[in-house]
């Protein structure tokens, strides 16, 4: 059975602002980029806050996620180390904090990163339109892959 009540808890913990989830490691070399945009009236302001982060989880008997922690991101670039040859899902998540309320959504993908490739995540979050795309970089062009969701376990 996937884990999906692990991610709940995860971006349950971004949005409450709470600190217990562990932060990844990201001790592998860095073979994801993740290029992060936020528009100008989405990076929170006086009364609102905006945390986005990157949650990284391995994917075990091809049905169950073991969260590893999760890293904040910033605007601009961003880079991830995963572990070359092993699924993982990654998933952006965006919590939003406005006078004492919030929400938090996201999008992920599984990546089974190959031994000396890189990969691209360009995440845009502007004018409350959210946009996700994963590339692998290849002699210096991008080439768009598929975004894979976590497997359906029956």
């Amino acid at each position: 059975m996937i884990n999906n009540w692990l991610v709940c808890l995860v971006v349950l913990g971004l949005a409450s602002g709470c600190s217990s989830a562990p932060k990844y490691p990201n001790t592998h070399p860095k073979n994801v980029t993740i290029n992060m945009k936020l528009g100008e009236g989405d990076q929170g302001g006086l009364f609102t806050s905006v945390d986005v982060a990157v949650g990284v989880n391995d994917i075990v008997n091809k049905c169950e996620t073991s969260y590893q922690g999760y890293v904040d991101l910033k605007q601009g670039e961003n880079k991830l180390g995963l572990a070359p040859g092993k699924p993982t899902y990654v998933m952006i998540e965006i919590a939003r904090n406005s006078y004492g309320s919030g929400g938090s959504f996201g999008r992920g993908t599984v990546l089974t990163p190959k031994q000396g490739a890189q990969y691209v995540i360009d995440f845009n979050y502007v004018d409350s339109m959210f946009d996700f795309s994963l590339y692998e970089l290849k002699k210096n062009k991008k080439i768009e892959l598929p975004l894979i969701p976590l497997p359906a376990c029956k």
